[in-house]
């Protein structure tokens, strides 16, 4: 057995706290760079942490920026200035407006008032077809399709999911409409058109 052997032996069989060492050669205990270790984990997951909060906040921004599928008016006329008691409380009805179909078997919004000339657009926001009918020659429940006194029936056939149609009113009263598949399972609306 030789001296390095000895060495060795003694290296081994001697119980030595565990040490690392550093760039200028000095023995530093374990659990110091263990901490050094943690603290360094400890950034790089602050960091994530950080990129997560990022990401949210831009998914909740581009959330609150997307356009909605509600309906609403297209535009309304600014409320003129009229005579009589109830002129100041009543909202003048709109010039366009929008009605959604959707997966419900409903018009949204079942019940609209515009004005005399406007022009609705319903839009089929659901994955399956529908109609808007004003026909009571076509309608299986006669009040389910109502026009006023010279107002020529109208049907707008199938309309696709995502597909729109339009229809203008120009002689004032109530129209009661339905969608002819579903019909029976009460897609119905109403519009008043005034003036």
């Amino acid at each position: 057995m030789t001296f390095g052997d000895n060495l060795a032996d003694e290296r081994l069989s001697a119980p030595q706290a565990a040490a690392h060492r550093d760039e200028g050669g000095r023995s530093e205990p374990v659990p110091k760079k263990i901490r050094e270790v943690r603290l360094v984990n400890a950034l790089h997951l602050s960091d994530v942490r950080l990129q997560v909060g990022m990401l949210l906040a831009i998914i909740t921004f581009v959330t609150a920026c997307a356009p909605s599928n509600t309906a609403t008016p297209l535009a309304a006329p600014a409320a003129t200035a009229g005579t009589g008691a109830n002129s100041a409380s009543t909202p003048a009805a709109p010039t366009a407006a929008t009605v959604t179909m959707s997966d419900a078997l409903r018009f949204e919004p079942a019940t609209l008032t515009v004005v005399r000339g406007a022009t609705v657009t319903w839009r089929n926001t659901s994955a399956t077809m529908h109609t808007v009918t004003d026909d009571p020659a076509k309608a299986a429940n006669k009040a389910d399709a109502t026009l006023p006194a010279g107002a020529q029936p109208w049907d707008s056939g199938n309309i696709d999911p995502g597909q729109t149609f339009q229809h203008s009113f120009d002689t004032p009263g109530t129209y009661k409409y339905f969608c002819s598949p579903h019909e029976a399972a009460g897609m119905v609306g109403t519009i008043t058109v005034t003036g």
